[in-house]
Formats: C-alpha cells, structure tokens, sequence
C-alpha cells in the first residue's frame, strides 16, 4: 500500500508538472502557430476541463476495472506524457 500512496503523490507532482509546462508552452505555441488569446485559452484551459472529466468519470472506470488497475493506468498515462 506504500507504493500506492507514492503513486498517488507522484500523480498529484505530475498534474502540478504538466500545468507548469503548458504555461510555458502557451506561450511558445502563440507565437509559432500565432494563437489569438482566445485559443490560447481553449489550449490552456483544456488540461482542467479533461482533469475535470476524469475526476467525474473515475467512480464508473474504478467500479469496472478496480481501483488498482486504474490507477496504475493513469499512472502510466502520467509518465508517458511527461516523456513524450
């Protein structure tokens, strides 16, 4: 169960990570593709609102799957999207 705390953790750290790095990709990704404000804001906001969505839907996924299944996962998306 410890190693499933540090995963939970390590998830919460990888969500923080991901908003940080849009921050700073918001802005190179403006100036290349040249972004109005709005969607920028569509760009930025998108990590939220799917956040969102996962956080309503997990319940149905957990009772399907089982919540440790699921949340290796989601781990496992975590990291693959902090290496890509």
């Amino acid at each position: 169960t410890y190693l499933f705390a540090f995963c939970a953790a390590l998830n919460s750290c990888n969500l923080g990570y991901d908003i940080g790095v849009n921050t700073d990709a918001g802005r190179m990704i403006q100036g290349s593709m040249d972004l109005s404000d709005e969607r920028l804001e569509a760009f930025m906001g998108g990590l939220n609102l799917f956040a969102t969505l996962g956080a309503l839907f997990s319940n149905v996924v957990c009772d399907r799957f089982g919540r440790r299944a699921s949340f290796a996962f989601a781990s496992a998306l975590f990291v693959l999207g902090v290496v890509i």
